[in-house]
This record gives structure tokens, sequence and C-alpha cells, in this order.
């Protein structure tokens, strides 16, 4: 079984293309967090270059840009080839099928001039009636 899913931010805006048959397509790189802390105590993350196909890569260029979180679903593609000196290279890639749009365009823009958490815009009334403890 080839199945992988990622989640993570989008390392620039998305840029749709059309191949030679006129069906559109989109590579992008994923920054996703690693689960654990690297020696000086901070996250380290991994760039995952990524395809997708048809009317997925288009509703991924309408509805994400440069930092948006997705979800991803795919396959891992691994590609041999020669370089131009002769070097054999091995790379890897997310073939996408799946995606979805965790934080989009506008809230991503929304919370990069927000202030702080503390903010009237993260922060509401709560009548103690409801709360269920």
């Amino acid at each position: 079984m080839n199945n992988l899913v990622l989640i993570g931010r989008l390392t620039s805006d998305i840029e749709v293309k059309k191949t030679t048959d006129g069906k559109d397509y989109a590579t992008f790189t994923l920054a996703v967090k690693r689960d654990f802390k690297d020696k000086s105590g901070k996250y380290e993350s991994d760039f995952v270059p990524c395809s997708i196909f048809g009317h997925q890569a288009t509703y991924l260029h309408t509805y994400a840009g440069k930092g948006s979180m997705i979800a991803v679903r795919g396959s891992l593609n691994i590609s041999n080839y020669e370089a131009a000196g002769g070097e054999k290279r091995t790379s890897a890639r997310c073939q996408v099928s799946n995606v979805m749009v965790v934080a989009p365009k506008q809230q991503v823009e929304e919370e990069s001039t927000s202030a702080t958490l503390g903010d009237s815009a993260y922060v509401r009334e709560v009548d103690e009636d409801d709360l269920p403890f």
C-alpha cells in the first residue's frame, strides 16, 4: 500500500499550468513540521515537493496561497534519473489525489494582521449556564 497523508503550509502561491493535452496541473512545496524537536529544542520542517492534476489544481489555486495550511492525500513517487554529469540521482514527490484547505488564503492574511490571542476577534462572551461543567 502506497498511501501518504500530509498536513502543512504552502511555501508559495499556486500556479496552474496546462499539460500538452490541456489538462490543468500544479506543482508546489509543502512545509510539514516534524513531531519532535531537535537538539536546540526547535521543531524542524520537511519540505515535500507535490504535484496535483485536474480540477483540484484549480481549486487549490483559488482557495489557497502562500502560508495556507492544507491537507493532502496521495502516493509517494520515487524517480531515478541521471544528471547532466552522468551522476545517478533519486527524487521523491507526493502525487496528490485529494486535497483539503484547512486554513484558506483569507484566514491566513487575517491571522497575520491580528494583534494577539487576547484580541477581541478570538474572545467571545459565554454565559455560565452554557458551560457543561
